[in-house]
């Protein structure tokens, strides 16, 4: 957690100076989101006193250099692949890029050229959701996680919304509560396509109305928990962590899914799994 001291404004970008809750240490990062999205200020919600579960990105130059060490955690945001690094208690990421030049990953020498919010809260930076910025997922096709609304129902206490599948023209029927912690998606309309990752809620089971899963070996780290990435039928699915455990054969398994949700669209990650309860990786 971060708390905002100040903001200044430049003319290509904003200053940011965060104090980490936990150490005292003081981080002047970059927010250049507005500038690589016109119109989308993704993280100017941010209140100078407030506190935010920040993720800072180092960029590596000659410049100042610490010592880093790799905590054997990574996350995925967008199309690109971070990696979770320790220096003086510190928790940073730095890209696949730059990983990938580290021969030992227990303690390196990094040159930190400058830091910049990686995100904030539920909100991840929308750069890194670009076609052009594909590091890390280069053999996975854009249109396989894109799903077209074509149809949403107000319900009493939740939306329903009914999506197809672009690549494979599958249909799924997902419910979005109306509470305070998924109105996130309310911005999604009839006839919109967007970035979906739906989870899959059940047990596995080789009941009648089983699905046939196989992993596909990548996870993915959203706030506080981890899912794993799953294959049925050429549809991309996630499991939890507590369902994933106690699958035997990865390779195939039957998983008797009772319903399925939204768990991010495009850069918005649901809130719900950044609360204190919801800590099942770490």
């Amino acid at each position: 957690m971060y708390k905002l001291l100040s903001v200044s404004n430049a003319q290509v970008t904003r200053y940011l100076s965060l104090e980490n809750c936990e150490t005292g240490k003081i981080e002047n990062v970059f927010d250049d989101s507005d500038l690589n999205h016109q119109g989308q200020l993704d993280f100017y919600f941010m209140e100078v006193g407030k506190t935010y579960n920040c993720k800072l990105l180092l960029f590596a130059d000659i410049a100042e250099c610490i010592i880093c060490s790799y905590t054997d955690k990574s996350i995925i945001i967008g199309n690109e692949k971070f990696f979770q690094v320790k220096h003086n208690n510190c928790t940073y990421f730095i890209s696949n890029n730059d990983f990938s030049k580290i021969s030992n990953k227990d303690s390196f020498e990094f040159c930190v050229l400058r830091k910049e919010l990686l995100q904030v809260d539920n909100i991840a930076n929308t750069r890194f959701f670009e076609k052009g910025f594909n590091h890390q997922l280069k053999t996975q096709s854009n249109t396989e996680k894109m799903y077209k609304v074509l149809n949403v129902t107000e319900l009493q206490m939740s939306r329903e919304i009914k999506l197809v599948n672009i690549s494979s023209g599958k249909t799924e029927e997902i419910f979005v509560s109306k509470l305070n912690s998924q109105k996130e998606f309310s911005f999604m309309n009839v006839g919109g396509t967007y970035d979906c990752k739906l989870l899959l809620y059940g047990c596995p089971s080789e009941s009648e109305h089983a699905m046939l899963c196989s992993y596909t070996n990548k996870s993915i780290i959203l706030g506080n928990a981890e899912f794993f990435q799953v294959k049925h039928n050429d549809n991309t699915y996630y499991i939890s962590k507590s369902i994933f455990d106690k699958v035997s054969d990865k390779d195939n398994f039957w998983l008797h899914s009772s319903r399925k949700d939204l768990i991010q669209v495009d850069n918005i990650i649901s809130p719900g799994y950044f609360d204190k309860g919801q800590s099942n990786w770490i």
